[in-house]
């Protein structure tokens, strides 16, 4: 994949799909809490995946990971890192506890988790499936309690042939009184990013 494979039209385009995504996702979790939560997208980069295996906001940090296949027009996986405090933070939410009254993250917590990456991958996938007019579906989720290269390690284990680029997209979750930062990455097949652009007539 050439270096100027993404141009700012391309770049414009991931962004504009993030948002799109952000917008499906936080609409999602509002009718799960039953109360506003606002996503918004800070950042869209297409890096190497050693890029973030290397980042310096990842180094040690052990987090929680939900993963998922994509299945359809496009296909791929898609991967939700939330480090542990705010992922803590996220169940607290979500569980309608008190804040600093989980401790950690247990198998109700986790099945919670769950239904969190759940509905984002499936809200982010509804996005893209409307412009690719194509359904998209994602694999039930799995979770792990590791830091992102541990993480990311297991997926050069086990999927061997996925590519090496990454679409990160920094995701920020606002309820009333908390606000809670995590990373959406999708790591497309090499076809699938031509299907995206082609379908939203990006050159």
């Amino acid at each position: 994949m050439s270096k100027d494979f993404l141009n700012d039209k391309r770049t414009d385009a991931l962004k504009e799909l993030g948002n799109i995504g952000a917008a499906h996702a936080a609409t999602a979790l509002s009718q799960m809490l039953g109360h506003t939560i606002q996503m918004t997208v800070p950042q869209v980069t297409f890096v190497k995946k050693t890029q973030i295996e290397n980042s310096e906001k990842f180094k040690d940090k052990t987090g929680i990971a939900i993963y998922t296949d994509m299945y359809g027009k496009i296909k791929g996986k898609i991967l939700l890192f939330f480090e542990y405090s705010n992922a803590v933070n996220l169940v607290e939410i979500l569980l309608k506890r008190e804040a600093g009254s989980v401790q950690k993250i247990s198998e109700i917590e986790e099945s919670a988790l769950k239904e969190v990456g759940n509905i984002l991958s499936s809200a982010y996938l509804n996005a893209v499936s409307q412009i690719l007019d194509g359904v998209l579906l994602p694999s039930i989720p799995s979770i792990s309690i590791d830091t992102l290269s541990g993480v990311l390690s297991f997926f050069t284990m086990e999927f061997k042939g996925m590519i090496q680029n990454v679409l990160w997209i920094e995701t920020e979750l606002r309820s009333e009184k908390s606000v809670i930062t995590g990373d959406f990455f999708l790591f497309p097949h090499e076809t699938s990013l031509d299907v995206i652009f082609n379908a939203m007539k990006v050159d």
